[in-house]
């Protein structure tokens, strides 16, 4: 079994706090209670966006700072203007990806900007699924509910249905929905933990009716909601502000197609106070996600690459399978020399262009003969390391060398 950890947060144009210890995300990663963590953001702050911050604490660095301190690496990092999806997962899950494809939605101004807007993200694993995620965030307004139907229409294409409609598959849906309460049902809550957990499931809320009456979300499902309302609060304060009302904005749904998923928690982080939403987390186990498939090997190996020193000119020796290179190959797939720990895999010690390698013999690799290729470079600093192939047709690193350490020659 494999475990998924899903975090959705609007933080309201806010920028990240100092710490990282009061975030639910992190005691679950800490303890490595799942394989993989998704987090979708939403209305991060304008400077972020244009590239203006003068401070290296962003968001998406907030993040992978948290991240790595439990040894786990950005594998994907996607933005639609203020919305951003982050994939962490150890660096080994990197190479287990077949292929990934994205698409997005822009809803602001007519579609031109995407400050409203949805985006999904494929991913091809090698175990055979197809692994989905789409973030949205919708028109806010409690009378805009017809707007937003049409908005998570216009969003379908994210879930690849094109492509992989009838293969499994398993859809996690997540994001600021925007979706609120038809009356005043709410009103009366003032502090979160004086709300009854079985507030939601007695009143009358515009997601949840749409979803009885099949009329967005068809085939998915949302487990049963015991966490207070996500929106509005006071920002750092327990209290909410009733210049609107009390609502679950902020939710995550699935949808699996010949996959075996259970939800093993779905709440809200109510501790993390730096915005006027809270964020809402799920953990999900799921039957053989990452469970290896001897058809869909890695396509690219590399041979096993010893100790070396950092005094030695080094150089790194792969080969493909499947006829990768000549079918889909092109000068512009790049090598890249990772240093541990990986706090993304956007960040490399240094690359090269496969136009750069050279042919030398074959090998005998996944059983098939193919010729080897060696990538140069110049040494490398002291540390442990490992080296990963990016196929630009397929949009992720289709091989990954064993795990090695460069010392340094002690005189």
């Amino acid at each position: 079994m494999s475990k998924i950890f899903l975090y959705t947060y609007n933080v309201g144009n806010n920028r990240p706090p100092s710490d990282y210890s009061s975030f639910r995300i992190f005691k679950e990663a800490r303890n490595k209670k799942a394989d993989i963590y998704v987090v979708a953001l939403q209305e991060i702050p304008h400077m972020e966006i244009t590239k203006m911050e003068t401070s290296s604490r962003t968001w998406r660095s907030f993040f992978c700072e948290m991240m790595s301190s439990c040894d786990l690496t950005l594998i994907y990092g996607i933005p639609l203007v203020s919305n951003l999806l982050l994939v962490f997962s150890e660096v080994r899950l990197a190479s287990f990806i077949r292929q990934k494809n994205t698409r997005y939605v822009r809803y602001t101004m007519g579609g031109t900007l995407g400050y409203k807007g949805s985006l999904g993200i494929r991913l091809h694993l090698r175990s055979g699924v197809h692994l989905i995620f789409v973030i949205s965030h919708l028109v806010h307004g409690d009378n805009n509910v017809e707007y937003r139907c049409q908005q998570l229409k216009q969003a379908a294409s994210c879930m690849f249905d094109d492509i992989c409609e009838s293969e499994k598959r398993v859809i996690f849906w997540l994001g600021d929905l925007n979706f609120r309460v038809d009356n005043d049902s709410t009103s009366q809550c003032i502090i979160p933990s004086n709300v009854p957990s079985d507030l939601h499931s007695n009143i009358a809320e515009q997601l949840k009716t749409l979803m009885t009456q099949e009329r967005v979300f068809q085939g998915f499902h949302e487990p049963e909601i015991t966490f207070p309302p996500t929106y509005r609060f006071i920002v750092r304060q327990d209290l909410y502000d009733h210049a609107r009302r009390p609502s679950w904005c902020d939710r995550i749904l699935v949808k699996a197609t010949d996959m075996k998923f259970n939800n093993i928690e779905y709440d809200s982080d109510i501790g993390v106070r730096y915005s006027d939403h809270r964020p809402v987390f799920a953990i999900y186990e799921l039957d053989n996600l990452l469970a290896e498939n001897n058809s869909n090997s890695m396509l690219c190996c590399f041979q096993e690459i010893p100790a070396w020193h950092s005094s030695v000119y080094f150089m790194a020796k792969f080969s493909f399978v499947e006829d990768y290179y000549n079918l889909y190959g092109s000068n512009f797939d790049w090598i890249g020399f990772f240093k541990f720990p990986v706090k993304s895999m956007e960040e490399t010690q240094y690359w090269i262009y496969m136009a750069t390698a050279y042919k030398v013999e074959s090998f005998q690799c996944q059983h098939n003969h193919s010729d080897t290729y060696i990538a140069e470079c110049s040494s490398l600093l002291p540390g442990e390391y490992v080296v990963a192939y990016f196929s630009l047709k397929f949009q992720t690193f289709i091989g990954m060398s064993n795990k090695f350490t460069v010392s340094s020659i002690s005189l």
